[in-house]
């Protein structure tokens, strides 16, 4: 429809498809509909669950639970889970090698652990939850369906049976487009039909739009109202500190672009879009400087660990010249370094596996 659209990018940088006025361009629109809607990118950080303790795993994902919803922190149990399983192990492997140590018998070994029993009641609390929202789910796409559907519908009989003034057809006409943004997602074997569906009868009322003057200068001036509204908010986003949030909201603004904003009036085509165009880079040019900042937070992490290990690695070399009362003091202080090592975040992944082995060997 227009060249403005061309080089439209999404949060990521990547291209969206073009808004569009026929049929044929408008076949990819449901599917960056249905990705907007799942794919949001979140905010909710990882931490290097496979240096964590059993209490602490279980603590972690106690605090996840009651905080965020179930949706949001699937592949944080999923780390979690594997990040127990794998201690478990260890911790199984470690107790039979001292038990056959001692001269048991390898038939006679049993591995207990009350851990276990903890953390499954909090990960079956976890599957619980996570099925009621894909019962709760499958209800609201079903609703959401039934939704669009009519809003089809209604779009249909607004240009096949037109009996309104051009003013209370334009105004319809707006609702059902706000209708259509607001509408959640629908059954993914659904969607390719039902919006392809919209988009051929909503391609049909902009030609009889065409045909009406009166209908293309309201829709015109509603249009360039709604790109004001997000260019507006978009130099807002340059100035948000949180740079997750700013790339989470424009990538609905630019749902909303090529939902809401098109078309308008051809001279103010090319320069609201190549102002919306203009934010929008600088916008995405700060995911740059969120990489900058997670590189150097995952660095002091790193240093802040070394020091840990360096200072435990100190306490064990001196075992030898302590007193008893000296050598409780040491094992309080390496218990409290321990926790402290835990709780320090990611560090760069390239050094993670060499770190969490040092941590292991010193505090041996």
């Amino acid at each position: 429809m227009n060249t403005e659209m061309d080089n439209l990018q999404n949060a990521d940088g990547e291209q969206l498809p073009k808004p569009a006025t026929t049929n044929d361009s408008n076949t990819e629109s449901y599917k960056t509909e249905e990705l907007t809607n799942q794919e949001k990118i979140s905010d909710i950080s990882f931490k290097d669950y496979e240096t964590f303790s059993f209490d602490v795993l279980i603590n972690e994902a106690k605090n996840l639970l009651s905080k965020y919803d179930v949706q949001e922190i699937r592949e944080h149990f999923n780390q979690i889970r594997d990040a127990f399983k794998t201690k478990l192990e260890e911790d199984e492997a470690a107790k039979k090698e001292a038990f056959l140590s001692e001269g048991g018998d390898e038939l006679d070994f049993k591995y207990e652990t009350s851990f276990r029993a903890k953390f499954n009641a909090v990960y079956n609390d976890f599957k619980n939850q996570l099925a009621v929202f894909h019962k709760e789910n499958e209800k609201k796409e079903s609703d959401n369906l039934k939704e669009r559907l009519e809003i089809i519908d209604e779009l249909k009989a607004l240009y096949q049976e037109p009996s309104d003034s051009s003013a209370a057809m334009f105004k319809k006409f707006r609702e059902l487009k706000t209708r259509w943004h607001n509408a959640g997602r629908i059954p993914s074997k659904n969607a390719e039909n039902v919006f392809k569906n919209y988009f051929f009868h909503l391609d049909n009322f902009y030609t009889y739009l065409d045909m009406n003057k009166e209908l293309q200068t309201l829709d015109y001036a509603h249009n360039l109202e709604v790109r004001q509204s997000i260019i507006k908010r978009a130099e807002e986003l340059i100035g948000e500190q949180n740079v997750q949030k700013a790339l989470n909201e424009l990538q609905y603004l630019h749902r909303l672009w090529k939902e809401e904003a098109v078309p308008v009036q051809e001279d103010l085509r090319e320069p609201t879009w190549q102002k919306f165009k203009e934010l929008t880079n600088k916008i995405h040019d700060r995911k740059g400087e969120l990489n900058e900042k997670i590189k150097q937070e995952q660095k002091d992490n790193l240093e802040k660990k070394n020091q840990i290990i360096a200072r435990i690695k100190e306490i064990s070399e001196q075992a030898t010249t302590k007193s008893h009362g000296d050598w409780q003091k040491a094992i309080s202080e390496i218990n409290s370094l321990r926790e402290n090592f835990i709780t320090i975040g990611r560090v760069p992944k390239d050094k993670n596996s060499a770190t969490w082995e040092a941590f292991k060997e010193v505090t041996r």
